[in-house]
């Protein structure tokens, strides 16, 4: 078994990685981190709401008590979403898998795998691959197997993005191993 790392020469904090060999390949695409562009975007939209309703539930708490229970269940799911982001955002890993039988995608998060629902297709459905560029300029990758498509992102719109060298090798990789040329799409 071979495993294959992503070594170029600008520095980078990311440790995408490869686990490859004739039976299967395996990407590794590990979250942007906690003080990353989109995780403190988000964490801003949802502590906004947070304490607008906290400060509702002190004004309706001297009023009447039977608006607080569904502040509290609003408050509690948000605190909870905020959560999750932040475990996400630090310590989730995204998984591609490809072996002679399927492609799907997984994601870890502490040591625990969950399989992203609806994306195990068969292997001989992967009709090709594309490298394309959005409106904005940024760059992503997009494996089609039928009609599920299986997308890895450049931007800090996502969880698991990659930079464009890490785009340029992993789609090289796919490329040599599916047998499949890469084809640019702007």
């Amino acid at each position: 078994m071979r495993v294959t790392n992503l070594n170029y020469r600008k520095k980078s904090y990311r440790k995408v990685a490869m686990l490859k060999n004739n039976n299967f390949i395996e990407t590794f695409i590990p979250s942007v981190g906690l003080f990353s562009r989109f995780i403190i975007t988000n964490l801003l939209l949802l502590i906004v709401p947070t304490y607008l309703i906290s400060f509702m539930l002190i004004i309706l708490s001297y009023q009447e008590s039977y608006f607080l229970i569904p502040v509290v269940i609003l408050l509690a799911f948000i605190s909870l979403v905020v959560l999750l982001m932040i475990l996400i955002g630090e310590f989730g890993v995204k998984r591609l898998c490809i072996n002679n039988q399927e492609i799907y995608l997984v994601c870890e998060l502490l040591g625990v795998r969950f399989l992203v629902p609806f994306t195990i297709r068969s292997r001989q459905d992967i009709i090709r691959i594309e490298r394309n560029q959005d409106a904005w300029n940024r760059y992503f990758l997009t494996i089609w197997a039928g009609r599920q498509k299986y997308e890895i992102f450049t931007d800090d719109l996502h969880f698991f993005s990659v930079t464009n060298p890490e785009l340029d090798w992993l789609a090289q990789e796919l490329s040599n191993w599916l047998d499949l040329p890469i084809s640019n799409h702007n």
